[in-house]
């Protein structure tokens, strides 16, 4: 599924050997979008996959796996398990803010020291 946050930026949200409710989905997407908002003009789209490593054995097994593409044609990708899909999205939207703003400071940077 496609959603347009914004004017910009488009998140797609898949399930792989995961049942995806409505809540999960709105949930994942809510953290998303909140979590995004400050860098919403820098990128240019967002994928989150999440998936059920083991199946239906307990443990840790449930992965969010995001991978953002900016503007400035970089990517950053992150992955996170934990216990279950909305823990393991939350952790991952935390990931991904701090990634992209490394990667925007640092291209930053680098644009301000090449002569």
């Amino acid at each position: 599924m496609s959603l347009k946050l914004g004017k910009t930026m488009r998140m797609t949200i898949c399930g792989v050997k995961v049942s995806l409710t409505d809540e999960v989905r709105s949930l994942v997407e809510r953290r998303f979008q909140y979590a995004l908002a400050r860098f919403e003009h820098q990128l240019d789209s967002v994928r989150v996959t999440l998936r059920d490593l083991n199946g239906p054995r307990q443990g840790i097994d449930h992965e969010c796996r995001v991978m953002a593409h900016l503007r400035n044609g970089s990517q950053v990708i992150v992955r996170e398990v934990q216990t279950n899909t909305p823990a393991a999205a939350s952790l991952a939207a935390d990931r991904l803010v701090y990634s992209i703003g490394r990667a925007i400071d640092k291209r930053r940077r680098f644009e301000h020291t090449v002569p």
